[in-house]
């Protein structure tokens, strides 16, 4: 009987997890403390330039004086010398103030300037405990359904070429908010040419390359006619450009607090269509999954507006291609999620909602205005590698659901049922593996001078991925099986085939994919001998932070040394939590 399981009471339609309490505790705040660890809510070393805790997490370590930001006054009380002073000073203000009245500020209003000067000189700047309150309001907010007292933040660090050319300020219930103008279709469409460029989901990428740029194109143009699709955009590019540039993701927060709100809006509206919804709702989880500690799934509620609107979409059944991809790519990110003991991103209702049962997902293809006979071949042969691949992630939804933190393992009852469950999938598997496309037998040198060579080189990558991801599924149901380092011959043929795979790669692109990251983890969780450190300095050598590799990387080093001292398999998540003081990154 496997001997370690913590309790804790796990609640399936709401998907969270229910801590009782005995009794309130009043505790103190430090003011004095960086904002990564006031936000984190641990102590703060206070040691300058950057605390301990931010050192030892690789994070941005920021003190409040350092942050320059400001809340728009919406007051109209503001004295008549003070508005002199500040137009004398700054034309922008100005003229701000003069058509502030009528109810939003277009980017043909906004004269040519710099966007800091839209910042008032004559307020003072807001404290970092300020920012804090202010961003922990905002989601109590949206929970409550307030859309009108959300505050952006920071806004004087944008990129004024790119953020404000499609932002126009409303002015609504007081307050301020930034939302996309839709009075400039191509406007907008051109000022998207960072999410066009740059914007590609880590968990989502790698494995449908294809179909997310078709995708992307599209949410676009949406975005050019849809103020919420707009929002969500925006708060996604943010995001992805100050994770790319190793920047404070304060903007991008902000942003993301602003589009849930419009797109809670949205949710009431019921003669909003399908796709519109379902983008929004997935460019928002991208957000999540790539943010992770610092933001709340927006579909982990078991009721509510969410719950309400899905389900009148479910009777809409079938869905347009487009939607059917997003249902698919959503179960995906949900079944990352899952992994290390995690929650997920989905409650039981919203996951049994989003049931994928149309196989094969229906291609994007005529997204396309012209297709050439070579990539429709491509495609032909990219969509049974998609298929695969996410029927290997379907099977590890059901081995995640083994995991300690998601079913008692106490008893010699359980671990007698976990034993029933384990062969369930493990026929499950099998079946996949007996089922897979023929072409995953396919080497590099056959595909040469068939297509270009940049579709050859995305079609092994893929290749890889799908093998390594079946591979990696065996071993993650022997690590969530029992407790001991004993692999079966199965297990053992599965972690020589990973490295193999991986090895291949690398000699042949001397890139590490980011879609074999979680393999590689898995691998090295398991691997004897060296294997473990070859694993550690593989997920260190894919450097995306987007994907938290390095952080990826520390956490499976340190948790392969406890495994070498004590002679089992580690909790990762407890021990990530004991040791770097977050939860483990998705895999």
């Amino acid at each position: 009987m496997s001997g370690y399981f913590i309790p804790t009471d796990f609640d399936n339609d709401s998907a969270s997890f229910v801590v009782p309490r005995e009794k309130t505790m009043v505790r103190l705040r430090v003011r004095s403390g960086c904002l990564t660890c006031r936000k984190r809510k641990v102590k703060c070393d206070e040691h300058r330039p950057s605390c301990h805790n931010c050192e030892r997490l690789s994070r941005l370590c920021i003190y409040s004086e350092a942050i320059r930001h400001r809340r728009f006054s919406t007051s109209n009380s503001r004295p008549s010398h003070q508005v002199e002073k500040i137009a004398r000073q700054n034309p922008t203000v100005s003229h701000l103030d003069n058509i502030r009245n009528s109810g939003s500020i277009t980017e043909t209003s906004l004269p040519d300037s710099n966007f800091e000067s839209v910042i008032d000189p004559m307020t003072e700047p807001t404290t970092g405990g300020e920012l804090e309150h202010d961003l922990t309001d905002a989601n109590a907010h949206f929970e409550a359904g307030n859309s009108g007292d959300i505050v952006l933040h920071c806004i004087d660090s944008f990129d004024s070429e790119r953020d404000l050319t499609r932002m126009d300020l409303s002015f609504e219930l007081g307050a301020t908010c930034i939302v996309p103008s839709t009075t400039s279709g191509q406007a907008q469409s051109s000022s998207f040419a960072y999410f066009l460029e740059n914007v590609e989901p880590v968990f989502i990428a790698p494995y449908d390359m294809l179909n997310w740029i078709r995708v992307r194109s599209y949410i676009a143009e949406m975005g050019s006619n849809n103020s919420v699709v707009a929002a969500a955009i925006s708060c996604v590019e943010a995001l992805y450009d100050a994770e790319k540039r190793g920047q404070d993701t304060a903007n991008s927060i902000s942003l993301y607090y602003i589009a849930k709100t419009h797109y809670t809006m949205m949710l009431e509206d019921e003669l909003q269509d399908l796709e519109t919804t379902l983008v929004v709702t997935f460019l928002l989880t991208c957000f999540e999954v790539t943010a992770q500690q610092e933001t709340v799934s927006i579909m982990m509620k078991g009721e509510g507006a969410f719950v309400r609107r899905f389900e009148l979409l479910v009777q809409q059944r079938p869905w347009t291609p487009v939607a059917s991809r997003i249902e698919v790519w959503l179960k995906l990110l949900h079944a990352k999620a899952l992994r290390l003991g995690g929650r997920g991103l989905l409650s039981a209702k919203v996951n049994k909602l989003l049931s994928v049962e149309m196989v094969p997902t229906p291609g994007l293809s005529h997204l396309n205005c012209a297709l050439e006979a070579v990539d429709i071949l491509y495609d032909s042969l990219t969509a049974p590698l998609f298929e695969f691949y996410v029927q290997t992630q379907l099977v590890g939804m059901q081995v995640s659901g083994m995991n300690r933190h998601h079913r008692s393992r106490c008893s010699p009852e359980d671990e007698l049922d976990a034993d029933c469950v384990a062969q369930h999938i493990r026929k499950n598997l099998r079946s996949v593996w007996q089922q897979r496309p023929s072409i995953l037998s396919v080497s590099h040198v056959d595909l040469r001078g068939r297509f270009t060579d940049a579709q050859v080189n995305d079609l092994c990558s893929l290749i890889d991925i799908c093998n390594a991801a079946y591979f990696a599924e065996v071993v993650h149901l022997g690590r969530a099986h029992g407790e001991f380092l004993a692999l079966t011959s199965e297990g053992l043929e599965a972690t020589r085939q990973i490295r193999t795979i991986v090895d291949n790669s690398w000699s042949r692109t001397n890139l590490v994919d980011p879609g074999l990251m979680s393999s590689i983890f898995l691998y090295g969780l398991e691997a004897a001998g060296d294997g473990g450190s070859w694993a550690v300095q593989r997920v260190r050598q894919i450097n995306n932070p987007l994907c938290r590799s390095n952080f990826a990387a520390d956490l499976l080093d340190g948790v392969v040394q406890e495994q070498r001292k004590t002679g089992h398999r580690v909790d990762c998540r407890y021990f990530c939590m004991d040791k770097f003081g977050v939860s483990p990154p998705f895999l």
